[in-house]
Protein backbone atom coordinates (compact mmCIF):
# COMPACT_ATOMS: atom_id res chain seq x y z
CA UNK A 1 0.00 0.00 0.00
CA UNK A 2 0.96 3.40 -0.85
CA UNK A 3 2.08 5.50 2.22
CA UNK A 4 -0.26 8.50 1.65
CA UNK A 5 0.97 10.85 4.25
CA UNK A 6 3.85 11.93 2.49
CA UNK A 7 2.58 11.44 -1.21
CA UNK A 8 -0.07 13.96 -0.09
CA UNK A 9 1.76 16.39 2.28
CA UNK A 10 4.73 16.53 -0.86
CA UNK A 11 1.84 17.52 -3.10
CA UNK A 12 -0.08 20.29 -0.61
CA UNK A 13 3.93 21.74 -0.07
CA UNK A 14 4.54 21.84 -4.10
CA UNK A 15 1.26 23.62 -4.47
CA UNK A 16 2.34 26.18 -1.71
CA UNK A 17 5.32 26.83 -2.86
CA UNK A 18 4.76 27.18 -6.80
CA UNK A 19 1.93 29.57 -5.48
CA UNK A 20 4.34 31.38 -2.70
CA UNK A 21 7.03 32.07 -5.99
CA UNK A 22 3.75 32.76 -8.73
CA UNK A 23 4.59 29.07 -10.61
CA UNK A 24 1.40 27.37 -9.98
CA UNK A 25 1.47 23.51 -11.32
CA UNK A 26 -1.86 22.49 -11.62
CA UNK A 27 -2.18 18.95 -10.04
CA UNK A 28 -5.04 16.60 -9.91
CA UNK A 29 -5.06 13.63 -7.50
CA UNK A 30 -7.38 10.76 -8.35
CA UNK A 31 -9.08 8.43 -5.65
CA UNK A 32 -10.22 5.26 -6.91
CA UNK A 33 -12.21 3.24 -3.98
CA UNK A 34 -12.51 6.56 -2.07
CA UNK A 35 -14.48 4.90 0.72
CA UNK A 36 -11.70 3.29 1.29
CA UNK A 37 -9.14 6.39 1.50
CA UNK A 38 -11.49 9.08 3.15
CA UNK A 39 -13.70 6.55 4.73
CA UNK A 40 -15.92 8.40 7.75
CA UNK A 41 -15.99 5.06 10.35
CA UNK A 42 -12.91 3.48 11.83
CA UNK A 43 -12.26 -0.24 12.04
CA UNK A 44 -11.51 -1.87 15.59
CA UNK A 45 -7.83 -2.51 14.66
CA UNK A 46 -5.98 0.06 16.30
CA UNK A 47 -3.58 -0.12 13.30
CA UNK A 48 -6.09 0.32 10.45
CA UNK A 49 -7.96 3.32 12.71
CA UNK A 50 -5.06 4.80 12.74
CA UNK A 51 -4.28 4.55 9.43
CA UNK A 52 -7.59 5.48 8.25
CA UNK A 53 -7.32 9.04 10.58
CA UNK A 54 -4.58 9.65 9.11
CA UNK A 55 -5.64 9.88 5.03
CA UNK A 56 -9.07 11.16 6.47
CA UNK A 57 -7.12 14.22 7.89
CA UNK A 58 -5.41 14.57 4.72
CA UNK A 59 -7.61 14.61 2.45
CA UNK A 60 -10.11 16.43 4.37
CA UNK A 61 -7.13 19.30 3.96
CA UNK A 62 -6.44 18.57 0.47
CA UNK A 63 -10.54 18.66 -0.15
CA UNK A 64 -10.69 22.24 1.91
CA UNK A 65 -7.45 24.29 1.07
CA UNK A 66 -5.81 22.23 -1.65
CA UNK A 67 -7.85 24.04 -4.68
CA UNK A 68 -6.01 27.48 -3.91
CA UNK A 69 -2.80 25.94 -4.12
CA UNK A 70 -3.90 24.55 -7.55
CA UNK A 71 -4.05 20.87 -6.17
CA UNK A 72 -7.92 19.37 -6.64
CA UNK A 73 -9.05 15.74 -6.21
CA UNK A 74 -11.14 13.34 -8.18
CA UNK A 75 -13.20 10.61 -6.33
CA UNK A 76 -14.28 8.03 -7.26
CA UNK A 77 -16.88 5.50 -5.04
CA UNK A 78 -19.52 2.73 -5.07
CA UNK A 79 -20.27 3.83 -1.76
CA UNK A 80 -20.45 7.09 -1.19
CA UNK A 81 -22.79 6.95 2.17
CA UNK A 82 -19.13 5.84 3.68
CA UNK A 83 -17.48 9.24 2.67
CA UNK A 84 -16.45 11.64 4.91
CA UNK A 85 -19.05 14.63 4.72
CA UNK A 86 -16.23 17.23 4.99
CA UNK A 87 -14.76 16.28 1.62
CA UNK A 88 -18.22 15.40 0.10
CA UNK A 89 -19.48 18.65 0.81
CA UNK A 90 -16.14 20.33 -1.22
CA UNK A 91 -17.13 18.61 -4.14
CA UNK A 92 -18.68 20.77 -6.95
CA UNK A 93 -19.44 18.31 -9.95
CA UNK A 94 -20.90 14.75 -10.21
CA UNK A 95 -20.79 11.75 -12.24
CA UNK A 96 -23.82 9.50 -10.73
CA UNK A 97 -23.61 6.15 -12.31
CA UNK A 98 -26.57 2.94 -11.85
CA UNK A 99 -26.61 3.34 -7.61
CA UNK A 100 -29.12 0.81 -5.96
CA UNK A 101 -27.95 1.31 -2.24
CA UNK A 102 -30.76 3.13 -0.28
CA UNK A 103 -27.95 5.25 1.39
CA UNK A 104 -26.11 6.12 -0.68
CA UNK A 105 -29.28 7.19 -3.13
CA UNK A 106 -30.38 9.65 -0.12
CA UNK A 107 -26.66 10.71 0.14
CA UNK A 108 -26.98 11.91 -3.02
CA UNK A 109 -30.19 13.29 -3.11
CA UNK A 110 -28.73 15.27 -0.78
CA UNK A 111 -25.40 16.69 -2.21
CA UNK A 112 -26.86 17.49 -5.40
CA UNK A 113 -29.46 20.69 -6.35
CA UNK A 114 -33.62 19.95 -5.76
CA UNK A 115 -34.00 21.02 -9.31
CA UNK A 116 -33.19 18.02 -10.66
CA UNK A 117 -35.07 15.45 -8.55
CA UNK A 118 -36.89 13.40 -11.56
CA UNK A 119 -33.85 12.76 -13.08
CA UNK A 120 -31.93 11.66 -9.61
CA UNK A 121 -35.16 8.97 -9.79
CA UNK A 122 -33.30 7.72 -12.96
CA UNK A 123 -30.17 6.62 -11.07
CA UNK A 124 -31.12 3.04 -9.46
CA UNK A 125 -32.40 2.22 -12.89
CA UNK A 126 -29.13 3.50 -14.88
CA UNK A 127 -28.30 1.33 -17.46
CA UNK A 128 -25.02 0.29 -18.15
CA UNK A 129 -22.44 3.41 -19.76
CA UNK A 130 -24.77 5.80 -18.75
CA UNK A 131 -24.20 8.46 -16.33
CA UNK A 132 -25.64 12.33 -15.21
CA UNK A 133 -23.39 14.90 -14.84
CA UNK A 134 -24.52 17.51 -12.70
CA UNK A 135 -22.65 20.27 -10.65
CA UNK A 136 -20.35 23.20 -11.90
CA UNK A 137 -18.86 21.10 -14.84
CA UNK A 138 -22.36 21.58 -16.66
CA UNK A 139 -24.92 24.13 -16.78
CA UNK A 140 -27.59 21.69 -17.30
CA UNK A 141 -27.59 18.56 -15.80
CA UNK A 142 -26.79 15.89 -18.60
CA UNK A 143 -28.06 12.30 -19.14
CA UNK A 144 -24.26 10.85 -20.61
CA UNK A 145 -23.52 7.77 -22.63
CA UNK A 146 -19.94 6.62 -21.94
CA UNK A 147 -18.25 5.10 -24.92
CA UNK A 148 -16.13 1.78 -24.43
CA UNK A 149 -12.62 1.61 -24.66
CA UNK A 150 -10.90 -0.51 -27.21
Amino acid sequence: MICLNPLSTFLLQLQRYRKEFGKELPTVLALEEAHTFVNKSYSSSKDIQSYNELCLRIFEKIAREGRKFGLSLILSSQRPSEVSQTVLSQCNSFLLHRIVNDNDQSLVKRLVPDNIGDLLSEIPTLPRQKAILVGLATSIPLLLTIRTLS
